[in-house]
C-alpha cells in the first residue's frame, strides 16, 4: 500500500529524475535510467507507524506518525541530503487525510531518528541508566 502511494506522489517530479539520472553512485551499472533507480528505490521503502497519545490521561487522543525509510541512490552525504530534501517536498496521499512532512525524530538517549525520546526502546532494558546491581555467590 505504501510503495503505490509513494509511486502516484512520484510521477512528473523530473526534479527527481534529472537527480537521478547524474547521481547515482549506488547503481554502478552502465546505462540505467533514473526510472530504474526510481523503480528499485521505491520497492525498498518501509513504513513504520508509531501512535503518540496526546496529553496525560486517555481523553487527550492520539496521533499518528508514519516512519518512512527509503534506500538512498547515493554515498555522498551532501547529496543525500538534498536527495532526502527532494523526497519530503513531495506532495503525498494517503488514507489518514495528507500528511504533515517533518524532520525526523531526534532522541536524546539512543541517538536514533525513528521515535522521539519518552518512546526510546532503551527504558525496557533492565539496568538502562542504572547501575547493575551486584551478585551475590
Amino acid at each position: 500500500m505504501h510503495k503505490a502511494i509513494i509511486d502516484k506522489s512520484q510521477e512528473g517530479h523530473d526534479t527527481i529524475l534529472d537527480f537521478l539520472a547524474k547521481h547515482q553512485n549506488k547503481f554502478p551499472v552502465e546505462g540505467i535510467t533514473a526510472q530504474v533507480v526510481l523503480g528499485t528505490l521505491t520497492d525498498t521503502i518501509f513504513a513504520h507507524r508509531l501512535i503518540i497519545k496526546l496529553g496525560k490521561d486517555n481523553g487527550s487522543g492520539s496521533t499518528n506518525f508514519w516512519h518512512i525509510l527509503m534506500d538512498s541512490p547515493v554515498t555522498d552525504l551532501a547529496r543525500y541530503l538534498y536527495f532526502a530534501k527532494l523526497i519530503m517536498s513531495l506532495d503525498f496521499t494517503s488514507i489518514y487525510g495528507a500528511p504533515f512532512i517533518q524532520e525526523p525524530f531526534l532522541c536524546r538517549h539512543c541517538k536514533g531518528v525513528d521515535h522521539p525520546t519518552g518512546m526510546c526502546p532503551y527504558f525496557k532494558i533492565k539496568g538502562w541508566h542504572n547501575k547493575p546491581k551486584p551478585t551475590s555467590k
